[in-house]
């Protein structure tokens, strides 16, 4: 029993508490109202009043902006590729996908006049950070064709409080869905880097966001977990052989014993 509640004390001890990560995720419905194409076509016969859905999750913790713009445009924008990231474009059969995003944030911009939460993937977002990774899926384009992207951002040029600052929000209650009164996508594919490519714009009719808590493992951990087991098999073996000499002991002493009543 005394075994049993140390092996236990050992284990539960090796597990320190874990931080907890809050990504933001969503989905969104839309219409797409249209189309270009120049040089490239527009996959799978999309056309205005077609149906869009999408969905996304983007880490919002720990962060350093890849770039700032200020003079009067006041934005910061951040990248997002941690696992789990993710950004995708649904049009019919065709899909639209990457594993990390670009999320821009802008606050009471005084040149612009509005608030704005964009959430985009671009080719050209590994000039910013070398392992950002390239899209999983880009109908029609190359993989790794500069110059093209797709995204959607959300704006509040209204009562502008759809966003505090320009830090990444830390968890839903910092976004103002209902503020957003201009909301939009649009998709871009260049198929040669250059001047062949297509273009599909939508409206966002509903976007819904949520906050995704996920346990995140403190440094260390794994070694403490080892270090925990190791002393509950070195206990356990101490023990195990204690008792086996206990029994190799056992027999000699009762010779010595049956010797001594002779």
């Amino acid at each position: 029993m005394r075994f049993k509640l140390l092996a236990a004390s050992l284990l539960v001890g090796s597990f320190p508490l874990a931080a907890t990560a809050v990504p933001i995720a969503g989905e969104f419905t839309a219409t797409v109202w249209g189309v270009t194409e120049s040089g490239a076509a527009v996959p799978g016969g999309i056309g205005a009043g077609t149906a869009v859905t999408g969905a996304f999750q983007f880490e919002n913790q720990g962060q350093a902006a890849y770039q700032e713009l200020g003079g009067g445009i006041d934005e910061s924008r951040y990248l997002s590729y941690s696992p789990g990231s993710f950004l995708r474009i649904s049009i019919g059969s065709s899909v639209w996908e990457s594993a990390g995003l670009s999320i821009g944030v802008r606050n009471d911009s005084d040149n612009l006049g509005d608030d704005m939460l964009a959430l985009l993937f671009s080719t050209n977002l590994g000039f910013f950070d070398p392992a950002f990774p390239g899209a999983t899926s880009f109908p029609g384009i190359p993989a790794g064709m500069a110059n093209s992207g797709f995204g959607i951002s959300l704006f509040d040029t209204g009562s502008l409080n759809f966003l505090s600052s320009q830090a990444l929000p830390g968890s839903i209650s910092e976004i103002n869905l209902d503020s957003a009164n201009f909301r939009n996508g649009s998709i871009f594919g260049n198929a040669n880097g250059a001047d062949a490519f297509y273009a599909i714009n939508f409206n966002i009719d509903s976007v819904v966001m949520r906050d995704v808590a996920t346990s995140v493992p403190e440094p260390g951990t794994l070694p403490l977990v080892a270090a925990g087991l190791l002393a509950v098999w070195l206990f356990a073996r101490r023990r195990g052989v204690a008792r086996e000499l206990r029994a190799r002991l056992s027999p000699i002493a009762k010779i010595r014993a049956s010797g001594k009543n002779d």
